[in-house]
């Protein structure tokens, strides 16, 4: 496996060389579809409006320089898109509100161009009848590519109080101040972030006292701390947060829980959020997953299960060290583990068989290793033979042979 890792070293180390010297001055708009990583981020949030016939809709997108299209102009860089949010009601073609934006992104260095810690960030907020409707948010590149997203929203009052969606939000400073919260769109958070909150709005027809309960799982539903505060609505929307702290909290997925008991009625609601790493990959949300996703380049596989016993911060350190004595001569800290990341996750979304995880997959291998294949001739059934890959690698002069057996493409060994 050593000779594989020198390879893979090698392999990176030339692409960047190839793209230092390169004239090349515009980036696609989306380099990574079907990376498992989003074309941009984007949530919907549904709350109570000025009266009992409307309600607001606030539609929030992100979207990371990385994704974007740029051109040089006049010794900068420029991106230009448009973005629009459409509101049909179910089942019409024509909307009954559209919104438009027309951005541009300009940067001086050509590496923020593909830097996915940068990004465009704005939203959109109507008042609409209440009813039922489609929304579409779309983001228009100025070559004419495009990407949205649609949902389907229902809103009605079915009594006089009610609950909103949660957002998740970050503060510039430890006083939490509506005016200055940060919404956290992609509800992914770097683990030094400090000052995290929950907003939601709490509906009821007179002033009237509540129990707001909330709690922090991680993706085990396993309870890391709780609070219980007593509270009194003030007029017919009460605007809430709770500020809570990621003190010692590790890398990985995390359940934030609301419940709210108000007279004889009771409101749950959920948000999803991950803790990642602030200075490395995007990709990584699991250090344990992580960890076993170097079983293709380690020179000793039983090192993996060692290293898996360690406690967290143990394991964290040997991860730090073994992905800096790869990258040391990259002339990016990060380079070689952010494509090698790229290339399992890509794998766990376009070769998942079952259960089985796309990076554990002969295809996934042989991704993971090569990366993207020149040419991939695909041969569906026909009267004798069952459906087979090749995948072929010029530069390489190696040829990849996957025949389908049982659900899963399996490398012809020869």
């Amino acid at each position: 496996m050593k000779s594989i890792l020198v390879k893979l070293i090698l392999l990176f180390s030339v692409l960047l060389l190839l793209s230092c010297a390169s004239t090349k001055e515009e980036i696609k708009f989306d380099k990574m579809i079907g990376s498992g990583k989003p074309v941009f981020y984007y949530n919907l949030i549904k709350s109570f409006g000025r009266d009992d016939s409307e309600f607001k809709l606030i539609s929030r997108y992100k979207i990371e320089y990385d994704r974007l299209h740029f051109e040089r102009l006049n010794g900068k860089y420029v991106s230009k898109f448009n973005v629009s949010f459409a509101v049909f009601k179910r089942g019409e073609e024509i909307p009954v509100k559209q919104e438009f934006l027309s951005k541009e992104v300009v940067v001086e260095r050509f590496e923020d161009t593909d830097n996915h810690k940068l990004f465009d960030f704005d939203q959109f907020e109507l008042f609409l009848p209440v009813g039922e409707y489609t929304t579409e948010l779309k983001i228009e590149s100025k070559s004419g590519e495009y990407y949205k997203r649609v949902d389907d929203v229902t809103f009605w009052y079915e009594n006089t109080l009610g609950m909103s969606n949660l957002t998740l939000f970050k503060s510039p400073s430890e006083k939490f101040d509506l005016d200055n919260m940060i919404p956290i769109v992609s509800n992914r958070i770097d683990e030094d972030c400090k000052n995290i909150g929950i907003y939601f709005e709490l509906l009821s027809p007179k002033d009237l006292e509540y129990t707001v309960e909330y709690s922090l799982m991680n993706s085990d539903r396993q309870l890391i701390y709780s609070d219980k505060i007593d509270k009194k609505t003030s007029g017919r929307v009460t605007k809430e947060i709770i500020a809570f702290s990621l003190n010692n909290n590790k890398i990985g997925d995390y359940i934030f829980k609301v419940v709210t008991s108000i007279e004889n009625k009771r409101f749950e609601r959920y948000i999803p959020f991950n803790i990642r790493w602030r200075d490395d990959t995007a990709e990584i949300s699991n250090l344990n997953e992580a960890i076993r996703n170097l079983i293709y380049i380690v020179d000793d596989r039983d090192t993996l299960s060692t290293v898996l016993r360690y406690d967290y911060n143990e394991k964290r350190k040997w991860f730090n060290n073994f992905w800096g004595k790869v990258n040391k001569g990259s002339g990016d800290s990060n380079i070689v583990m952010e494509e090698y990341y790229r290339r399992v996750n890509f794998s766990n979304v376009n070769f998942s068989s079952g259960a089985k995880k796309g990076w554990k997959t002969d295809r996934g291998q042989v991704f993971i290793i090569y990366g993207e294949p020149d040419e991939i001739q695909k041969y569906e059934y026909s009267r004798h033979i069952k459906p087979y890959e090749v995948w072929v690698y010029y530069n390489r002069g190696r040829q990849f042979i996957f025949d389908y057996v049982a659900g899963d493409f399996r490398l012809r060994r020869e």
